[in-house]
């Protein structure tokens, strides 16, 4: 999910004329205040922050579908999304020693998770059903296969 044109422009602009004009505030808003004047800074802030938690809005609902689409379809969206909030706001008051220390506890625990699945099914393998296609060839069936294993 990337950026907005607006969340981009804002930004840059920002930032940019930090550069040209020593500001010592902290805050988005009274920066853009500061370079703006009073009403079109505090216009550019309302703006801001409606884009942002309207973009917020739209990624934690498209993660909510993800989740609740593929692996959980009966648990409520509100319960999705709820808890992700949660997790959020405890790495963001947590800060980046958290959030290092909870991939260093699931990678490990990812990476076991996918080599078990892979020796699981070794005997169900069977090479003898992998034919290619003399339209396609082998290569081709797995760039055609790919696709279909995403989620969409």
């Amino acid at each position: 999910m990337g950026k907005t044109v607006f969340q981009s422009f804002s930004f840059y602009f920002l930032r940019i004329t930090a550069m040209v004009v020593p500001i010592n505030f902290a805050n988005s808003g009274k920066f853009s205040e500061r370079i703006l004047g009073k009403i079109l800074g505090k216009a550019f802030g309302f703006i801001l922050i409606v884009n942002l938690l309207f973009t917020n809005g739209v990624t934690s609902r498209q993660y909510a579908d993800l989740v609740v689409g593929a692996f959980l379809p009966r648990t409520p969206m509100f319960a999705v999304i709820s808890a992700l909030v949660l997790v959020c706001a405890f790495a963001v008051r947590g800060g980046l020693e958290v959030v290092g220390r909870a991939a260093q506890l699931l990678i490990p625990l990812y990476v076991f998770s996918l080599i078990l699945i892979i020796v699981l099914l070794l005997p169900e393998y069977n090479p003898k059903n992998y034919k290619g296609s003399p339209y396609w060839g082998e290569p081709q069936i797995i760039f055609r296969i790919v696709p279909c294993t995403t989620w969409n």
